[in-house]
């Protein structure tokens, strides 16, 4: 994880062969940044190269922790960058789910200059 400080976001890299459980370590990582969790950091995610090991049907828990801490998430911005299908459909449907149940807003790019523009827009 690299924070960009005077840009005001956290910018995370996922490559490779991604399982269920690395996606909740880069949370618990990203939970113990103050930047993030009380100064209104956004995130920069970037999924190109990776794959992921799980279904849809296994992200139950990503979903139940993603809403344990909506108090953190309510009103950020998280740009993903992702060039494979399966990360970029999973993203998608994470970004229409976690807009819709608790206020963080996710988008899904392609290139990482569009989603930079968009977290600091």
């Amino acid at each position: 994880m690299e924070k960009q400080a005077e840009e005001g976001f956290i910018e995370y890299r996922h490559s490779g062969v991604i399982a269920r459980d690395e996606v909740g370590k880069a949370w618990r990582e990203l939970l113990e940044d103050e930047d993030f969790v009380n100064n209104k950091f956004n995130l920069l995610t970037d999924y190109r190269g990776a794959e992921f090991t799980f279904s849809v049907e296994d992200t139950e828990p990503i979903d139940e922790f993603l809403h344990s801490i909506k108090h953190v998430l309510k009103g950020k911005r998280q740009a993903v960058i992702a060039d494979s299908p399966f990360p970029t459909a999973l993203s998608m449907l994470y970004a229409n789910k976690l807009n819709k149940e608790i206020g963080f807003h996710v988008k899904v790019f392609s290139t990482r200059e569009a989603a930079i523009e968009w977290l600091l827009s």
